[in-house]
Parts: C-alpha cells; structure tokens; sequence
C-alpha cells in the first residue's frame, strides 16, 4: 500500500475548507470542518479523525468571525469543536485486515553505529496472518516515536503479511556503544502488556527499559540489576537475530543474536534469522504434469550415540578467523552431528552452519574426526566450551561434552556440566579447568575416557602443538581408539 503524501492531502482539504466557506458556511472561533472517509493503513489518515479547526484568530476567505486552519489528526482533535460544512464520504478503499497478534511480531536485525540518519530497525512477521503496526512505537534509551511517522527503507507499508519485513530508519541516533531497544503497542512503555520485543546491547546495566522486559519475562536478569546483553557490534556490522525462536512473548537470550554483515530486508547473516516460512500461496487450478521424483542420493545411516561424540582439541589463542574445534566419534557406530550445536561463554552456532577446516562432512564414522572453525573468537584466557543435540544450553540432557579452562568460574555452563556428570565442581562455585594454553599451543585430549556422558578431569587435557584432525600431540588421543574404558572413580 502506498502512503498519502501528506502535504498533497492537506493542501486539498484547505482547499475544500474554503470553498465551504465562501459559499455562506462562516467559522466561528473555535468551531470545526470534520471531513469523513479520508482513510488509510497503518495509523495514517485515519477515516472521521482529521478535522478543520479554526481557532488560531485569523481570518479565512473573508470570514470576520472566524480563524486560521489547523490541522490535527486522531486523538488530537477530541476535544474539536462541533462540525459544520462537511463534505460527502467517498466510498470507503479497501484495507487488509489485520487479524495477527503481537506475539508474532519481533525485532529482527538492528544497525546503529550510524547516525539518525542512517541508522536502521527491521521488524518481521513471523507468524500467519496480517498485522497493521503503523501505530505501534520503538523506544530506546527513553527516546521514541510511532512507526508511522517513521522513514520506510525497505517494505511497501507498515502493514505486514506473514513472513514479510520492514525496515525503518530509526527514530534517533542509537548509541554505538550501550543501549536498549523496545517494540510496543502503544506509548506506555513502563507497561510490560504494552512491549513486544527488546534487545539490549553493550551493558549490563538497566540503560532503559531493561526491567519491564524482565517483567514481561521475554529478557533475564541474570542477577538482581544485572541484565543478559549482545556484545556491541564491531565497525560495520549489524546486530541480527540468529536463532531459533522469534516474536514477542518468547523468552530471548543474548545468545539469540549476533553481530554481522547487515543485510536490510534480506536473511540475516551469522545464522538463523527467525523467520518462518511463509503461508503457501494458492495453487493455479487445473492439472499440471507431476515430475518423476528424483533419484535419492544414499545418505549413511545415523545409528551411533551420541556418549560416543566428543571435543578432541580446541585452538582458541586466534580470532573468529583461526580458532577452531576438533571432534571425535570414539564408538563404532555413524552419527550425524550436522544439526548439534556448540556453545563457549554464550556465544554458539550450529555444527553445519560452521566451515569445515577437516572431514568430508558432519557425518562421523566410527574413528573419524572434523574440524570446523570455531562459532565466535573464543576467548585466550578464560572459557568453557559445551557441545550440545540441541541449543537448549542449561539442560544437561542436551549437553554431550564439555571442557574449561583458564578459570575456576563459572563462565558460562559449567553448572550444567557439573549437573550432567561429565565436569567436577571441586567446592561450591569453583570449578575443575585446564590451564590456560601457551603462545601457538592448542588444547587438546590426553586422557583414556572420552565421550559424552563420561566424567571429564583437567588432567585428561594438555596443551601442546596443535594437531588439526591428526593425532594429539602430549599423550594418546581417544580419538584413535574406538573402545570406551571404564571410568575410574578417584
């Protein structure tokens, strides 16, 4: 739907203004020229609410008693005077219905390391039916505005079909470095009803509207005045959704985000971009010739467990560029890992959105080994890495494996795998890690226990030369035996 040019609109209605006026309908101070059916979407020019008020003092088109026009639109005009002079109501255009709910709707990608007028919002519809947004307000930092009055850079309108997105130009200069931003349904944004979305980045600290997203329980506190953050984007890129839930109403973590090339209205880079697949259009009728189904390729079977997968060497003294992740099929079974997930200090990526550095590909055989570049610049003095079936990260369940080094914090799942069994927590809040590697050392298995499901010590790792896909460097790699010893309680 294209939007109304408004000074067009406005310099017609003045004009109709006044030829009431000059035939016999005077204004008096105060009184108003209601003019009905002047409709749009999404929150413009809504039908019955704009309105001719003169109560400025000046006179119109020879009117002694009258005054100057003013224009107000919706709630503004409430307290007009009585109407007189109106003009016919044209027949009412045809707009889609909004039937949608707000918790379909979320904030997909943000670029604010501009300014004003380049910084940028894309809000997406993820569920299955339309929804008119046109009136609903972004907040950040306790600066705001209606989408309405906002510059469209991407989209036809502010009313949105399923799957589809808008961008608008954001209604500030947002902080390049620490803030908050919040998508409600009305202007009360101290009101958890009224918030759909939020996404805070940069700090921890409550720069805004952190708490009503916690009340609204779609952002933790992760601990009393403490909030989950997205690290700040560096030069050039965007903060973008990446995982797997989306909309308002759903729990959000910073893990859900991550920072990237921008890609306005597009698919997010760095992974999933919560959007769904939209409704399936209409079919032409008619018969169409069916295809013959083609010829499916053989795909291994995936019958191992996954007690039998493994991290078998972390590199992690690089960058997003260098550092990587071995892992190993200790069983004698295959098993597919392409969907699992990995995760260090709450940063993760899915197993086969990452680039394969050693292997074929994410199917393992009994005995085989990848190597996939690491998910996020992990960090060169303290941190935990998990491997996980699903990105469910604080359930043991989902937990395969795990190492620590560097600290005896609890940076980021060690409770969890404490609670799997597979990590120690030596006394309360202090926990087993492998010392911090040397310069151009990687982190690697040394033990004769490896697996999922089994108790890991520092002691099973060492640190040595690193020895991408090949065997351990600094004692025996579990990777090259394929039988499971027994665990030797100490």
């Amino acid at each position: 739907m294209k939007q109304f040019n408004k000074r067009a609109v406005m310099l017609f209605i003045a004009a109709l203004a006044l030829t009431a006026l000059t035939v016999g309908a005077a204004l008096a101070a105060g009184e108003t020229i209601r003019l009905g059916g002047l409709s749009s979407g999404g929150g413009q020019l809504q039908a019955g609410d704009l309105r001719l008020n003169s109560a400025m003092g000046q006179p119109v088109a020879g009117n002694t008693g009258g005054g100057g026009l003013n224009v107000c639109v919706g709630a503004a005009c409430d307290s007009g005077g009585s109407s007189s002079g109106g003009t016919p109501t044209p027949s009412p255009t045809s707009t889609p219905s909004s039937s949608g709910s707000s918790t379909d709707i979320a904030i997909n990608e943000v670029y604010y390391l501009g300014d004003a007028s380049s910084d940028w919002v894309e809000i997406v519809n993820t569920g299955t039916a339309v929804i008119d947004i046109g009136d609903w307000w972004l907040c950040a930092r306790f600066q705001y505005a209606q989408l309405n009055t906002l510059t469209l850079l991407s989209g036809d309108d502010y009313i949105l079909g399923p799957g589809e997105k808008l961008v608008v130009q954001a209604h500030a200069d947002l902080d390049n470095t620490a803030s908050d931003l919040g998508l409600y349904t009305t202007n009360t944004f101290t009101d958890a009803n009224a918030m759909v979305d939020f996404v805070q980045w940069g700090t921890d600290q409550d720069v805004g509207r952190s708490d009503v997203a916690a009340a609204k329980g779609i952002w933790r506190e992760l601990n009393p005045g403490s909030y989950d953050f997205v690290p700040t984007a560096a030069s050039g890129q965007s903060a973008a959704w990446k995982g797997t839930n989306s909309g308002g109403g759903l729990l959000t973590y910073s893990e859900d985000w991550g920072n990237g090339t921008p890609t306005q209205g597009g698919s997010n880079s760095g992974g999933s971009s919560g959007t769904p697949t939209p409704a399936p259009t209409s079919t032409p009728s008619g018969p169409t010739p069916t295809p013959a189904p083609p010829t499916p390729t053989a795909t291994p079977s995936s019958s191992g467990s996954s007690t039998d997968v493994a991290i078998n060497e972390v590199y992690y003294l690089g960058d997003a560029n260098s550092d990587w992740v071995e892992i190993v099929n200790t069983g004698n079974s295959v098993i597919d890992i392409g969907d699992w997930w990995l995760c260090a200090r709450f940063q993760y990526g899915q197993i086969n959105t990452l680039t394969l550095l050693a292997g074929n590909d994410y199917i393992l055989g009994p005995g085989e080994k990848l190597v996939v570049r690491a998910h996020a610049d992990l960090d060169d003095s303290a941190s935990d890495l998990g491997l996980y079936t699903t990105n469910t990260f604080t359930d043991a369940n989902a937990m395969v494996d795990f190492v620590q080094w560097g600290t005896d914090q609890d940076v980021g799942r060690s409770d969890v795998a404490r609670d799997k069994g597979i990590w120690r927590e030596l006394t309360p809040g202090s926990y087993d890690f492998v010392p911090t590697a040397g310069s151009g050392q990687s982190a690697a298995w040394k033990g004769t226990n490896s697996g999922g499901g089994l108790l890991t010590y520092s002691e099973d790792w060492g640190n040595g030369t690193p020895t991408q896909g090949g065997s351990n460097s600094g004692g025996s790699s579990s990777g090259d035996k394929r039988i499971f010893l027994p665990v030797v309680t100490r």
